[in-house]
C-alpha cells in the first residue's frame, strides 16, 4: 500500500472522479467541512494500512495520536466513526469530540467494544457473532480470544445452538478459554494457540494451568474457584472434539489423533487430577454457608421500594417516551415477577408478549368446585402465565 506526503493533491488530480473525492472538492479551500471529510479519507486509507499491520504482524502501525513514550501496538484501537486509531485509555475523550459523529453518544457506552468490532480476527465470522464479540470488555484477553481460531470456532458453534438470549453465555465462556490460554502462555512461551494445547504431550501443563486459573491450594487441596475447573474440563473436551472434527474434514490423521488422545486423557484422569477437589471444594463451601432468611419487614420494604420506581417510570413514560424510564419500568416488574413467584429469573425474563396474550383464562369447573373460597377468589384475581423453561419444561407464573 503506498503513502503520499500531499494527499489533498495526490486525491484531486487522480482520484477526482470519484464521489468521496468530489464531496470534499464542493467545499471552500478553507471551510471545515473539507478539513473534516479530508481527516475521514485520510484516516480510512489509514485504517486499511493498519488491519493489513495486525493480520500480518509486520511492520508499524499509524496512529492520530501517539504519546511521546513507546506502547504496545495492541494499545491502539480505531474509532468507529472518524476510523483514527487512538489509545483505548484515552478513546472516552477523543469520542465526545469526534468530528465524525453523527449524533452525540449517551452516557454509559461501551466505547471501546464498540470500537474494537472494526479490529481483524482470526477467521471469518458471522456479523451476528461479531457482535457477541463486540460486547466483551476490551482487554488482553478478548483479544487473545480474537486472535485464536479454535476459541473463535468453539464461540461460533455455541452460538449456532443457543439461543439468542445466550449472548452473554457464549461471550462468558470464551473469556474462560482465554484465561485459561493466557497463564498457559505465561508457563510455557512456546504455545502460541489454544490447538497447540490440544495434545497428550501437554496435557500435565494444561491441568497445571487450569489449576492455576481455578486458584488450586495444594496443601489445603482445595480451589478458589471451584466452578471455573470445573467449566474448564467441558470447554476443552469440547475444543477436542472441534480438533477432532477438522482433522476428518482437512485429512489431517495427525490433528485426529491428537484430539483423540488428549480427550481419552480428559476421561481418565481429569476426575483425578482437577474435578474431585473441586468438587469436593463446592459441595464444602455449600455446606458451611449460612442460610439467610429474609425477614417480613425486609420484603415489605423492598415491595414498596419496587412499587414506587414502578409509579415513577409509568408517570414519566406517560408525559414523554423516555428510554431509560422503560429500561427502568421494565427492570422493576422483573423483579417484582420474580420476588411474587420466587423462581429463577431466567425463565421470567425470557417471558415474551406471547406468553402473556396466550394466558389461560378458562378453570376447569371440576377442579373450580373443589376448591376453598380462598383459593376461588385467587383464582379469579391472579393470572397464569405458562413459560418455557430450563431442558423444555413448563414453568407457571402468576400475575397480578
Amino acid at each position: 500500500m503506498e503513502s503520499y506526503a500531499k494527499l489533498p493533491r495526490h486525491l484531486f488530480s487522480n482520484h477526482g472522479s470519484e464521489k468521496d473525492v468530489q464531496e470534499v472538492m464542493s467545499f471552500d479551500k478553507k471551510s471545515k467541512q473539507r478539513k473534516n471529510l479530508l481527516n475521514l479519507l485520510r484516516n480510512k486509507g489509514n485504517h486499511a494500512h493498519n488491519i493489513e499491520v495486525i493480520r500480518e504482524q509486520r511492520g508499524y502501525l499509524i496512529p492520530s495520536k501517539r504519546p511521546q513514550y513507546n506502547v504496545p501496538s495492541d494499545t491502539y484501537i480505531p474509532c468507529d466513526q472518524c476510523f483514527g486509531y487512538y489509545m483505548k485509555s484515552k478513546m472516552w475523550k477523543h469520542v465526545k469530540n469526534c468530528a465524525a459523529q453523527v449524533k452525540k453518544r449517551k452516557r454509559g457506552t461501551r466505547h471501546q467494544s464498540r470500537c474494537a468490532l472494526l479490529l481483524p480476527v482470526a477467521m471469518p465470522v458471522e456479523d451476528s457473532f461479531r457482535q457477541i464479540l463486540g460486547t466483551m470488555v476490551n482487554d488482553d484477553i478478548s483479544l487473545i480470544c480474537r486472535n485464536d481460531r479454535l476459541i473463535l470456532t468453539f464461540g461460533q458453534k455455541l452460538h449456532e445452538k443457543a439461543a439468542t438470549e445466550s449472548r452473554q453465555y457464549i461471550s462468558q465462556k470464551m473469556r474462560e478459554l482465554g484465561r485459561f490460554l493466557k497463564v498457559m502462555q505465561v508457563a510455557h512461551p512456546d504455545i502460541s494457540c489454544l490447538e497447540e494445547c490440544i495434545s497428550p504431550q501437554q496435557y500435565d501443563n494444561v491441568v497445571r494451568s487450569v489449576r492455576q486459573c481455578a486458584g488450586y491450594d495444594g496443601a489445603k487441596r482445595q480451589y478458589q474457584t471451584p466452578s471455573l475447573a470445573l467449566k474448564l474440563d467441558h470447554s476443552l473436551k469440547r475444543c477436542a472434539e472441534i480438533c477432532r472434527s477438522n482433522g476428518i474434514k482437512l485429512a489431517d490423521n495427525a490433528m485426529k489423533e491428537r484430539a483423540e488422545r488428549f480427550h481419552d486423557l480428559c476421561c481418565l484422569e481429569w476426575a483425578n487430577n482437577v474435578s474431585s477437589h473441586a468438587l469436593t471444594t463446592l459441595y464444602r463451601n455449600k455446606f458451611n454457608k449460612p442460610t439467610i432468611l429474609p425477614l417480613t419487614d425486609d420484603v415489605c420494604l423492598l415491595h414498596r421500594h419496587l412499587s414506587s420506581i414502578m409509579a415513577d417510570a409509568s408517570q414519566r413514560m406517560q408525559q414523554s417516551p423516555d428510554r431509560l424510564a422503560w429500561y427502568q419500568l421494565a427492570e422493576a416488574t422483573l423483579a417484582k415477577v420474580i420476588l411474587f413467584n420466587r423462581r429463577r429469573s431466567g425463565e421470567a425474563e425470557r417471558m415474551s408478549l406471547s406468553d402473556y396474550q396466550h394466558i389461560e383464562r378458562h378453570v376447569n369447573t371440576d377442579i373450580f368446585d373443589g376448591l376453598s373460597k380462598w383459593e376461588k377468589n385467587l383464582c379469579e384475581r391472579l393470572k397464569r402465565v405458562e413459560v418455557r423453561g430450563k431442558r423444555g419444561g413448563k414453568y407457571q407464573y402468576s400475575l397480578h
